[in-house]
C-alpha cells in the first residue's frame, strides 16, 4: 500500500512537439491546467496475485462531510472505490485505521482464508499507531515497513504503477482543458471521472506484476535491485573516462542532439504522440 497526492488542477511536466516557426511566432499556447491547488490523497494497494484493490480517495473538506456533487460521475457498479474526507485531504491515524478495517481486510480476508496476509507499507505515522498495529495482529495481518528514503527502489507502486497513473490523469486533465477550451475550471466534482479512467488504464495486471518484479519482491530476488546500484555506479564511473576528442562528452549527452540518448528520446517522444493522437 502506498499513498500518492493529486493537485486536481495540475499537469505533470509534459513534452510538446512543434516547429521553430511557430515558437518564433509566439503563438504558443500556454499549459493545459487551469491552476486549481485542491488536494486529494489517492490511497492505492496492490496484490502479489497481479490485482489491485479499490482505490482510497481522500477528499479534503473542512466539515468532514462529503458531498454529493463531487460523485456524480461515481457509480457503485461499475467504479469500486472507497471515499473518505479530512480537513486538508490527507489522511490522518483515523483514516488509516478506518482503511485498514474498513477496506483492506474486507477485500482480502476472502483471498487469504485463515492464512496470515503480508502488508508492507512505508513508515508514515498513520500506519504505525498502536490501534493500526493492534488491528493487524487481531486480523493475521503481518506488517513489513521500509526504510527511510527507499521507496523509489523497493516500492512495486512507485516502480511500475504511480507514473504512468500521473501520465494518464495528466492527458485526462489536457483533454478536458482543451474541450473546455480554458473556459471551465477542473473542480472535485470533476476529479472522479478524469482519475478513475487512469486508474483502470494504468493499474494493470502486467504492471502490477512488473512492480513486483522489478523491486524483486515477487518473484523473490534481492539481487534485482542490487543490480540497478551496480548499474548505477558502472556508469558513473565510465562517463568520467571521455575522451577529449569527443563531439560530446558522456556528461554532457542529455544536451546534444546528436547523440544517440538524444536521438532515441526524441523517437520516443514523437512514437507516444502519434500513439496518443490515434488513441
Amino acid at each position: 500500500m502506498d499513498e500518492k497526492g493529486f493537485l486536481i488542477g495540475h499537469l505533470q511536466k509534459t513534452r510538446r512537439i512543434f516547429s521553430k516557426a511557430m515558437m518564433e511566432s509566439q503563438r504558443l499556447l500556454g499549459s493545459g491546467q487551469d491552476g486549481s491547488r485542491e488536494w486529494i490523497t489517492v490511497i492505492a494497494t496492490i496484490c502479489a496475485d497481479g490485482s489491485s484493490l479499490p482505490p482510497a480517495l481522500v477528499y479534503k473538506a473542512i466539515t468532514g462531510n462529503l458531498q454529493d456533487s463531487w460523485l456524480q460521475d461515481f457509480d457503485p457498479d461499475e467504479h469500486p472505490c472507497w471515499f473518505a474526507s479530512s480537513p486538508n485531504g490527507w489522511t490522518s491515524d483515523e483514516l488509516g485505521l478506518s482503511w485498514l478495517e474498513s477496506l483492506f481486510n474486507k477485500e482480502i480476508v476472502n483471498k487469504a482464508r485463515r492464512d496470515w496476509r503480508l502488508l508492507i507499507l512505508d513508515g508514515h505515522g498513520s500506519h504505525l499507531t498502536l490501534k493500526f498495529l493492534g488491528s493487524c495482529r487481531s486480523q493475521r495481518i503481518l506488517v513489513a515497513v521500509y526504510p527511510p528514503h527507499s521507496t523509489h527502489r523497493l516500492q512495486p507502486l512507485d516502480v511500475s504503477l504511480f507514473r504512468p497513473l500521473a501520465s494518464y490523469y495528466s492527458q485526462s486533465l489536457d483533454e478536458f482543458t482543451r474541450l473546455s477550451q480554458g473556459l471551465a475550471s477542473l473542480t472535485k466534482r470533476d476529479f472522479f471521472k478524469n482519475f478513475y479512467g487512469a486508474f483502470d488504464k494504468s493499474f494493470t495486471a502486467a504492471n502490477i506484476n512488473s512492480g513486483w518484479r522489478k523491486t524483486g519482491i515477487e518473484p523473490f530476488k534481492p539481487e534485482q535491485v542490487l543490480k540497478i546500484f551496480e548499474k548505477e555506479e558502472g556508469e558513473g564511473s565510465e562517463s568520467s573516462e571521455g575522451s577529449e576528442g569527443d563531439h560530446c562528452s558522456r556528461s554532457h549527452t542529455d544536451s546534444c542532439l546528436d547523440s544517440p540518448l538524444a536521438v532515441r528520446t526524441i523517437r520516443r517522444i514523437v512514437n507516444e504522440e502519434v500513439a496518443y493522437r490515434d488513441a
